[in-house]
């Protein structure tokens, strides 16, 4: 009814040959491919110890090794008309890690390595190379989550509520129009804030001067902790405050 031809073309983004297959069909059929958007993904939940070598090889087969295969066969057609817009959507997890999703995590932050370095690599050739890492979004893929689960995470989202698919595709829309032309190389996140409340802990101590074990564990019962606060960090204080009592009774 708007006047656009739209097809369909099923294809498995981890076989070269059905991806060079839809890419042909595509460039047969409209002349050039304008904007790519690389949004295939599985997951799966389960210890590190327990995730066998068939199941992490999938996840990185299509989460990563996807976007590897129908970008590397869309973008010779961008590099001869000296333009196009790359979008990898990756996930926050990618940018956090999350327990339990290591394979997903790691397949993810791959997704975004790779974003930045191939917008530098393509940039020249006018070709803008971006990444979306959405939050909880309203999906399939999140279809097992128990309400308790979704709870929480809102919980935890300032902006209190999950994402929905339309949040996701109004940030690629932008991405794929003349007003991001001057974004490349860059990971937008669609979470509603929720990954920027991470490891506030230790620099609220380093910023209020409380460098001892003692004050540490003062204020601790009066600071919630997320599965986002890095206890390393918080560690390294302990340790460091330890050390410095240490070299001070030698002085003395």
């Amino acid at each position: 009814e708007s006047g656009y031809k739209v097809i369909a073309y099923q294809a498995n983004v981890t076989n070269r040959i059905d991806v060079e297959l839809m890419v042909k069909e595509t460039i047969d059929r409209f002349g050039s491919i304008d904007v790519l958007i690389n949004n295939a993904g599985v997951a799966s939940q389960g210890l590190f110890t327990d995730i066998s070598e068939i199941e992490w090889s999938e996840i990185m087969d299509v989460n990563l090794n996807g976007v590897y295969n129908v970008t590397q066969a869309v973008l010779p057609y961008m590099i001869r008309q000296k333009s196009g817009s790359i979008i990898n959507i990756s996930s926050m997890w990618g940018q956090v890690g999350a327990s339990c999703e290591v394979a997903y995590s790691a397949a993810k932050a791959g997704v975004i390595g790779m974003t930045k370095a191939l917008a530098k690599e393509v940039g020249p050739s006018g070709i803008r190379v971006n990444c979306i890492a959405p939050g909880l979004i309203e999906t399939g893929m999140n279809s097992e989550l128990t309400l308790e689960d979704v709870a929480a995470i809102v919980d935890e989202t300032p902006i209190g509520r999950i994402g929905s698919t339309n949040d996701v595709a109004s940030s690629a829309l932008f991405l794929a129009s003349d007003d991001s032309s001057f974004i490349t190389g860059q990971v937008l996140g669609v979470n509603g804030g929720y990954i920027k409340r991470e490891a506030k802990l230790p620099l609220f101590f380093y910023f209020a001067g409380i460098t001892n074990t003692p004050e540490i564990l003062s204020v601790l019962p009066s600071i919630r902790l997320t599965e986002h606060i890095s206890l390393t960090l918080l560690l390294y204080f302990f340790a460091k405050s330890q050390i410095s009592h240490s070299l001070s009774a030698k002085q003395t």
